[in-house]
């Protein structure tokens, strides 16, 4: 959580419940980056 809150310079609220910050959209990206597919080789 202080990473998050050192990316977006504010305070975070965090619902661990449903796993994602409540006060910020910008800190949820953070929280399940999307990742890249698989190449095929």
């Amino acid at each position: 959580m202080g990473n998050l809150a050192i990316r977006t310079s504010q305070p975070i609220e965090w619902d661990g419940k449903n796993i994602k910050v409540t006060n910020s959209a910008e800190a949820n990206e953070f929280v399940h980056p999307p990742y890249r597919t698989e190449r095929s080789l």
